[in-house]
């Protein structure tokens, strides 16, 4: 019993840490991507706000990882690859979920409708292999169609625009996710209670 509190509050821990490393780096990749921009160079801009939705990617599977891991599940660097934590393409997917989240609160709780903002979620799920491509041609000189292709012949402001305002939605939509150890306890109450439904 003392041995599997000890596990759990070892696992909160890191877990914690983990979740605070990963929402700090994304802060820090937007905020340096704004200064990019600010000077136009859109393309480099383009892909540290394109890192900082993956750095939210891991936010939220680092979320998945805690509750998982209080249901009794080994939470390990396996798991964690199991979940996506390493794959680009997975975190910018996972990080679509705190978009949803905070649109749907947003829409709650002012009455004003989102639907348009979840059809281009809904699109960006369909398309996040182009998303990830986007993001190489913003750093990489590409090749198509027998020419050679600069980043900065890709991307443009509005292209920057765009991805800055959902990398802030989702930077602020993951902040006050991570649960308190007590509201966890009641989380996994919660499921146990209702695991058969």
């Amino acid at each position: 019993m003392v041995v599997d509190l000890i596990k759990k509050m070892l696992v909160y821990k890191e877990l914690k840490n983990g979740f605070d490393l990963a929402l700090e780096n994304a802060r820090d990749l937007f905020d340096e991507a704004k200064g990019l921009a600010i000077f136009e160079h859109y393309s480099r801009a383009y892909t540290l706000y394109q890192l900082s939705i993956e750095e939210v990617g891991k936010c939220i599977i680092l979320l998945r990882a805690l509750i998982e891991g209080s249901l009794g599940v080994n939470i390990d660097c396996l798991y964690l690859k199991s979940l996506g934590y390493f794959d680009h393409q997975s975190k910018t997917r996972t990080s679509l979920g705190a978009e949803s989240v905070m649109l749907k609160f947003f829409e709650k709780n002012t009455g004003h409708g989102v639907t348009e903002f979840l059809k281009e979620l809904k699109y960006e799920a369909q398309h996040v292999k182009d998303i990830n491509a986007l993001k190489n041609e913003s750093l990489y000189v590409g090749f198509n169609g027998n020419k050679f292709i600069a980043p900065k012949s890709v991307i443009n402001k509005k292209m920057v625009d765009d991805i800055a305002f959902k990398a802030d939605i989702r930077i602020h939509a993951i902040i006050p996710m991570f649960p308190t150890e007590e509201q966890l306890d009641e989380i996994v109450e919660f499921l146990k209670q209702n695991e058969n439904e």
